[in-house]
């Protein structure tokens, strides 16, 4: 690497750090305020019942995404084939784990013994299968280091995302406000991320090595699953034995 483009790295690398943190910053500011508001507009309940499908759909999530990211970053190179045959791998297995939560619904609901949560649960797949058509675009933008797009995208498809669900909890009081936060933030990131990002996928080819793109990602899922299992499994055990209301408070 030449002395000019490590300079240009360095700097790149800087300022990316620089609007990494204030989008985080915007994030924590965003998520205290609509916190509060929310709070005063649903009760506990609403909450717990949302809580108790939350770990669900954060195993999905992590499951459907494989890694990504920390994988193609790890490419020193990467094609346009193997980028598209990567996106529609991943927008199938996404489908095939939306499909398999739409069946666990009725089972989750009868582990919390909360009726409700068959529709949410249901519901909520349409978060996983949209939130796998972004994967490659946020990939890319972070091979070409645009951290500021990625702030703005991030900080911003949260805000839209709250401020939908306030709307829709001062129309219906109920949990659905919070899977309209979620579901809007969801679809927002994939929008803007494909509007930022101008690669388009082609169509998937058998020859495309992505094995070790695959073998990666499956280590760093791994290392999550491990962090998901220690955040999770207290919402899980208060959420079975307590119930959304005291779930509610907790979370």
């Amino acid at each position: 690497m030449r002395v000019d483009e490590l300079e240009s790295f360095r700097t790149a690398a800087s300022n990316g750090m620089v609007f990494t943190a204030l989008g985080q910053g915007f994030k924590l500011l965003v998520h205290m305020a609509a916190i509060v508001l929310l709070s005063r507009l649903l009760d506990p309940s609403s909450f717990g019942v949302f809580a108790m499908i939350s770990p669900v759909l954060a195993l999905a999530v992590i499951l459907r995404d494989g890694g990504i990211n920390g994988a193609i970053l790890q490419r020193s190179s990467i094609t346009h084939q193997e980028l598209s045959t990567l996106f529609w791998l991943h927008a199938g297995w996404g489908c095939t784990l939306a499909a398999l939560l739409g069946v666990s619904a009725p089972l989750i609901a009868q582990f919390y013994d909360e009726p409700r949560l068959v529709a949410l649960t249901t519901a909520s797949t349409t978060i996983v299968v949209i939130g796998s058509l972004s994967l490659q675009h946020t990939a890319l933008l972070n091979r070409e280091l645009r951290f500021r797009a990625l702030a703005f995208i991030d900080a911003g498809s949260l805000a839209l995302g709250y401020a939908v669900g306030t709307v829709i909890a001062l129309l219906t009081r109920s949990y659905w406000a919070l899977m309209g936060a979620s579901f809007t933030t969801t679809v927002t990131t994939v929008v803007a991320s494909w509007i930022v990002c101008r690669w388009r996928p082609g169509w998937p080819h058998r020859r495309s090595k992505i094995a070790d793109i695959i073998h990666v990602g499956g280590n760093i899922t791994l290392s999550g699953l491990f962090d998901f299992l220690v955040r999770s499994v207290d919402n899980v055990l208060i959420g079975r034995t307590r119930g959304p209301f005291e779930l509610g408070l907790y979370d």
